[in-house]
């Protein structure tokens, strides 16, 4: 009995051994992936955060530049004309699209008017 409690265990150990290895290298894998897309995020998120820096460092030297010219409101009023430009082409692109619909109803009362005319001549002329 003890002969088959010995092979039964070692047979079952095997079996254990045999389906926990694929799960175990899986799992491997799966946390060196993560491992590198942790490092991934970690260098853009430096990449990142050294832009804003710069950027943050060009916007004060800017604010520097513009006060020291007298300037310093440049950057609203700038930001105001472009609002008044961007409404007024939202205006004109408006009126375009008036004048077209308008104009594509005279195109199809002169066509009709044409229509009549022709019509009208045969009539006259006795031409059918």
């Amino acid at each position: 009995m003890t002969r088959f409690v010995q092979v039964a265990t070692q047979r079952i150990e095997k079996k254990r051994r045999e389906l926990l290895e694929p799960i175990q290298a899986q799992r491997q894998e799966v946390l060196t992936a993560l491992e590198d897309s942790y490092r991934k995020v970690q260098s853009a998120q430096a990449v990142v955060t050294g832009h804003l820096a710069s950027v943050r460092k060009v916007r004060e030297m800017q604010t520097e530049a513009l006060a020291e010219a007298g300037l310093e409101d440049l950057p609203q009023r700038v930001s105001s004309a472009t609002a008044r430009v961007s409404g007024g082409v939202d205006d004109l692109v408006e009126r375009g699209r008036d004048i077209e619909g308008k104009t594509e109803d005279i195109v199809a009362r002169i066509q009709e008017l044409d229509s009549a005319m022709d019509s009208a001549k045969k009539k006259i002329t006795g031409t059918d």
